[in-house]
């Protein structure tokens, strides 16, 4: 349904901000979109140093175990404020998929530790991989200031500027399903499935040779964790166009 959906959306035109007349939006076909994800973990001055630490340590591997599965070197990752983290990635189709892995390897190690989680899909000014601080452009905006209207509890959140609201409706519904599904893993499940959710995942049988487990308990943990529901979810989400939902970049004229 979504994919018919997109298919009615118009390509969106330069137009003048009115909050800026100096500032024109183009059409996200002339500029690459990225996904911006940034969180921060739930509750930090509950937790000890040595457990905060290790909760970024679990989400920075989480990322670089992404990173590689989706054939990237690696996604830049930076941590801030203490308890802060930001990562940027170039696919933005895959950036609930990223949300879902970081959170299963965070509740495989540390379950008692919740993140939010809020990515802007956008264009990017200047990214500065070893400093994304100083980095721009709208997807880095769009993910900041989500996350500073999101509660205090442990989500997942997506943001772009839609160029269509129905279709922006469903993507959001998805989302929260996924969320919602995600926060109650336990993590046996969430072990499983942080293997599971990879785009390319190995067969049920190596996954359980991996994880020293067998075949029936990756089964039975990937059935109690809504794995199969997941990935019909992710799936939708990744077959369609992106540079027709997501809306345009904006650049100082």
């Amino acid at each position: 349904m979504l994919a018919k959906i997109v298919k009615k959306v118009k390509p969106l035109p330069a137009t003048r901000s009115k909050s800026n007349p100096r500032s024109v939006r183009y059409a996200a076909e002339q500029a690459p979109l990225y996904a911006v994800l940034t969180g921060d973990i739930v509750q930090s001055n509950k937790l000890s140093v040595e457990e905060l630490d290790e909760a970024m340590a679990s989400l920075r591997h989480g990322a670089s175990t992404a990173a590689k599965a989706f054939g990237h070197k690696a996604w830049p990752f930076m941590r801030f404020r203490g308890d802060g983290w930001q990562i940027v990635m170039p696919e933005p189709k895959f950036a609930l998929r990223a949300c879902l892995l970081l959170r299963a390897a965070l509740h495989q190690h540390k379950p008692r530790v919740r993140t939010r989680i809020s990515a802007g899909i956008g264009s990017a000014g200047r990214i500065y991989p070893r400093d994304l601080g100083k980095s721009d452009g709208l997807a880095f905006n769009l993910s900041g200031q989500a996350l500073e209207r999101m509660g205090r509890k442990d989500a997942i959140q997506l943001s772009f500027v839609p160029r269509d609201r129905e279709v922006s409706q469903l993507v959001h519904a998805v989302v929260t399903l996924c969320d919602a599904i995600s926060r109650r893993w336990m993590p046996g499940q969430a072990r499983v499935l942080a293997k599971v959710l990879l785009p390319e995942p190995h067969n049920q049988m190596e996954i359980g040779r991996a994880l020293g487990i067998t075949q029936q308990s990756v089964h039975a943990q990937m059935d109690a964790g809504n794995g199969w529901a997941l990935g019909e979810c992710l799936e939708t989400l990744e077959s369609l166009d992106w540079t027709q939902i997501a809306g345009g970049w904006e650049k100082t004229a």
